[in-house]
């Protein structure tokens, strides 16, 4: 039975995916007692694939947990995370509505960007990164529904002029293989020195084969 449990155990950690979400963007606001105007921000969202929910109130969309772990910066202003106790959530909402967001989780969204990518999407896979806004699909930031408690104060958006978004997914299973980096200028110069030596290992043991 504990063979089974553990097995049952390591299937499920097997099968998680972590993912991150990027949602940057251009907008006013106020951080704390600090306010913005036409300011870039971002925000970092992660979560795993394993934690995400059907929300009550919004069956057919897929959601992160409340509480999901998000940092933030706004520029010359400052940065920070999200409250661990707080009600932010990360949800994407498909056709007809064709929308991705942070929102109060269960209640309210927040800060949303409309595209008919998102129509199929259930935030398993890469996407992105998404940087345009069809025709008659603004972004939009629904300031009456409130912001959210950070490490740096109240962040508050009043209006949004611009939204990117990219999910990026870690762990292959569930999305495949993440948007490949490129190596730095040091990092290159260590695979041609690496490279270089397994060339050389190679023909020397030629050499000595054919003696």
């Amino acid at each position: 039975m504990k063979q089974l449990l553990f097995m049952a155990v390591a299937a499920a950690a097997a099968s998680a995916s972590p993912i991150t979400i990027l949602f940057d963007g251009v907008g006013s606001g106020m951080l704390g007692s600090t306010p913005f105007t036409n300011a870039s921000f971002g925000f970092t969202i992660t979560s795993d694939t394993n934690a995400l929910v059907a929300p009550s109130t919004e069956p057919t969309d897929f959601s992160t947990p409340a509480g999901t772990a998000i940092s933030f910066f706004v520029l010359n202003v400052g940065s920070g995370t999200f409250s661990s106790t707080g009600d932010q959530a990360f949800f994407t909402h498909p056709d007809p509505e064709d929308r991705v967001g942070i929102w109060h989780f269960n209640s309210a969204d927040w800060l949303t960007k409309t595209d008919p990518v998102f129509s199929t999407f259930n935030l398993q896979t890469n996407l992105g990164p998404i940087t345009t806004d069809p025709a008659g699909d603004s972004p939009t930031v629904i300031p009456a529904n409130g912001g959210f408690e950070t490490s740096a104060g109240l962040l508050q958006i009043d209006s949004v002029s611009s939204l990117s978004f990219q999910e990026i997914v870690t762990a292959p299973g569930t999305g495949g293989a993440p948007p490949t980096v490129a190596p730095e200028p040091s990092t290159w110069s260590l695979l041609v020195c690496g490279i270089g030596g397994i060339a050389i290992g190679a023909v020397r043991r030629k050499r000595y084969q054919s003696r």
